[in-house]
């Protein structure tokens, strides 16, 4: 595309070229780029598409390269990376480091894939990120799930980010480490909300087993919701719910979620507080994963164990 052309498209919203080959594209003025499945190998992606300055979403799954851009990390205001079924990508570069207050990256059914995707900087001002890593089994055959459990940690920890509320990735794997000190059989767990006084007390690390249930129905959907939930008041269910929504999980997976210290000093409208400590019976927070599925089907994933740890600046 022609940089004469640009002042023609600047109120252009989305370009979706959705299998539809394409060799370069090059435009600093378009917020949703969809390149899925447009047969793309290594070398089609623009080395400058850091030039995108202003994309917000950008689709890319369904494609054939090996690896990506390094340039990719200048695309500061990315909120959406989606990646899903490049089933030949090995590894991602550098992620961007400035961004908007929620980032999210999907690397599902990404086989290849060795390395897991570094998480970013956790800087102030971003609340919310996510990496899914569904089905991605080569990371654990060349990483393992415990180590990417431990490098996530180490860089929550590292940083402290204080105005992030919740960072969660899900990869494959079989065993929540032990360091989780408090686990459970089954969905819930209780666990005891560290003292207002405490200030080296910097959140919570949360990890969920699920696996494809044992009993499979011939009709059961492969749609389903896992949902995480913070209760502060068993009698009327009321605390913040998260959710994860997929289509397919062939194995056991972890989902791991940290919570910061400032989730837990919110009110309901957003606004800093004592909120959670008013509420919480004896400082007692109960944590709970639900696996669901659309009303009247059987849901066929199941959480088989949990496990929360309290996170401390000199776990670092």
């Amino acid at each position: 595309m022609s940089s004469s052309l640009i002042p023609l498209i600047s109120s252009l919203k989305e370009i979706d070229m959705s299998g539809i080959s394409m060799s370069a594209a090059s435009s600093a003025l378009v917020p949703c780029l969809n390149l899925r499945d447009c047969n793309l190998c290594d070398g089609a992606i623009p080395e400058d598409i850091g030039l995108l300055s202003s994309s917000e979403d950008l689709d890319l799954g369904g494609n054939h390269f090996v690896s990506l851009p390094a340039r990719i990390s200048g695309l500061s205001k990315l909120r959406w990376f989606t990646l899903r079924n490049c089933e030949r990508l090995q590894k991602l570069p550098s992620l961007p480091s400035n961004r908007p207050l929620d980032f999210y990256v999907n690397t599902d059914n990404c086989t290849s894939l060795k390395i897991f995707p570094d998480p970013p900087p956790m800087c102030n001002g971003v609340s919310y990120t996510s990496i899914s890593s569904f089905n991605c089994f080569s990371l654990i055959d060349h990483q393992g799930s415990r180590s990417i459990i431990f490098l996530t940690l180490k860089k929550f920890l590292q940083e402290i980010p204080r105005s992030l509320s919740l960072f969660d990735i899900i990869i494959p794997g079989s065993e929540i480490p032990e360091w989780f000190n408090n686990q459970n059989v089954g969905n819930s767990v209780i666990e005891t909300l560290p003292s207002d006084s405490n200030s080296k007390w910097v959140g919570f690390s949360f990890c969920a087993l699920f696996a494809p249930a044992q009993e499979i129905s011939s009709i059961a959907t492969k749609d389903y919701i896992i949902d995480f939930r913070c209760l502060y008041d068993l009698n009327t269910l009321a605390g913040p719910i998260y959710s994860i929504c997929r289509d397919d999980v062939a194995s056991d997976h972890l989902w791991l979620i940290l919570l910061s210290r400032q989730h837990f000093f919110l009110e309901p409208s957003g606004r800093h507080g004592t909120y959670w400590r008013e509420k919480c019976h004896d400082h007692k927070i109960w944590f709970h994963f639900e696996a669901r599925s659309y009303p009247g089907v059987k849901t066929w994933v199941k959480v088989k164990n949990c496990g929360v740890c309290a996170l401390y600046e000199q776990d670092a």
